[in-house]
């Protein structure tokens, strides 16, 4: 039975939730929010999504957001904006639940109560309700699969592994990056406890996956005329990323070093290339692998950037900072007090140093069983993945539920930690993920504080 205080904080996180959206009414919007609410209103006109950038077609994105945005706009036309922040909210309160019930999974009732809390009333958390981008949805669907997976009884069936490869279908064609994660889990289930069933559950899950995947995939190749699993976005991506001085990066304070690193890069004879432009140009497929060699390219001419360019992706997407100090800072919110702001700033600072810190290290010294293995390697691909192609705050987002059952879990237990002599590997471990998160932090704190330079 779920216990009382439970729905307390759910039902508490999203009144307060429900009472900030006025705060977003007038929020300004930007980058991929733009090209969603573009897409949003071309699918409730045309029945297909259409974008700003006049190279891009309904194939640049993922469909899920954009036609959940383009239904809700045909549905409710000028509020639609409103209804789908209230329903982001209603999925951070969702993510907040599924947060309880792994960490119960995992862990125990009481950590699994503490874990739903620091969810349901972390800054970043609510900052994403007002945001029109994928990032709250694809948090719900990709802390629902490990949920599926693991069984309250440990007897995982066919009809949870299938469940399982739908939504993980559902979260490809959310964040595309999901579909390289699910052979990783298809590997974990072929390593389960149980040699009979192993080959089945990992055949049932990729079956779900594709039976989802699939029909997004026909149509693209019946539209373009050639095969298209997903999107067109990782031209785009590695074109921002692969063929420059240094990785592009949204985040606060780190755009305004692009400049120097320009003049850097001629300055030792590397030129960014141009982008690809096919000789028809409305084909987008074409263009999209054309950046993709591009890239690979860029890559066999510059090895050792590309290296250099990896540790920055990886400590970037470690770097204590949050979508909402960008916010803060522009002033998207208004006028807000000096003193409110900082206030804000220094919370975002401290849940996002908690959780990565409590939570990776809680994570190297907890993962002891097949199920946190599972947890272990959807986190650790998805850093691998942005550490290798494009590495931002906000793709680390919706990876963060994770880490909490770990975090909660450490700081509730840290007078009972194992001895360093009964498991000095995983010691070791944490401490050297400890002194790369503190050398982070000294790097990128700065940035937060860009009136103080």
């Amino acid at each position: 039975m779920t216990p009382r205080a439970l729905w307390i904080v759910l039902g508490t996180s999203f009144l307060l939730k429900l009472g900030l959206l006025a705060t977003a009414r007038d929020l300004t919007n930007f980058a991929d929010e733009r090209q969603f609410i573009a897409a949003a209103l071309t699918i409730a006109a045309d029945g297909a999504p259409g974008y700003t950038n006049p190279v891009w077609d309904e194939a640049h994105y993922p469909p899920v957001y954009p036609y959940l945005l383009g239904g809700l706009c045909k549905l409710f036309e000028l509020h639609f904006g409103l209804i789908a922040r209230i329903l982001q909210v209603v999925a951070s309160t969702v993510t907040a639940w599924l947060v309880y019930v792994l960490a119960e999974r995992l862990f125990d009732r009481r950590t699994a109560l503490w874990s739903a809390g620091v969810w349901a009333f972390l800054p970043a958390a609510t900052c994403y309700t007002h945001l029109f981008l994928s990032e709250t949805l694809f948090g719900v669907l990709a802390t629902a699969v490990p949920l599926l997976l693991l069984a309250p009884d440990g007897r995982l069936s066919s009809r949870r592994a299938l469940a399982a490869g739908l939504v993980a279908g559902l979260a490809a064609l959310t964040r595309s990056i999901f579909f390289l994660q699910a052979p990783l889990v298809a590997l974990w289930l072929l390593a389960g406890p149980r040699e009979g069933k192993r080959l089945r559950m990992a055949g049932t899950f990729l079956a779900g996956l594709v039976l989802v995947i699939a029909p997004w995939s026909i149509g693209n190749t019946l539209r373009y005329g050639r095969f298209l699993l997903i999107d067109t976005g990782a031209g785009n991506v590695l074109h921002l990323n692969w063929n420059m001085i240094d990785p592009w990066n949204q985040d606060i304070g780190l755009i305004g070093r692009h400049q120097r690193d320009r003049d850097a890069a001629k300055a030792a004879g590397i030129e960014r290339r141009r982008r690809y432009v096919p000789e028809d140009p409305t084909d987008i497929v074409e263009r999209n692998q054309g950046e993709i060699r591009l890239a690979l390219d860029w890559l066999a001419d510059h090895p050792g950037l590309f290296v250099r360019h990896t540790v920055i992706r990886a400590a970037e997407f470690l770097n204590p900072t949050s979508m909402l100090v960008h916010r803060l800072r522009r002033g998207d919110y208004g006028q807000t007090p000096r003193f409110v702001e900082e206030a804000l700033v220094g919370a975002v600072i401290a849940s996002t140093l908690f959780l990565l810190g409590f939570g990776l290290v809680g994570m190297v010294l907890r993962t002891d069983d097949h199920k946190s293995a599972l947890v272990a390697l959807l986190f650790l691909s998805a850093f691998a993945a942005a550490a290798l192609l494009m590495s931002i705050t906000r793709y680390r987002f919706p990876t963060l539920p994770l880490l909490v059952p770990y975090a909660v879990d450490l700081a509730r237990n840290l007078r009972s930690l194992p001895p360093l002599r009964s498991c000095p590997i995983r010691w070791t471990l944490a401490g050297i993920v400890l002194i790369l998160l503190v050398w982070i932090s000294v790097l990128y704190l700065p940035y937060n504080y860009p009136h103080s330079a």
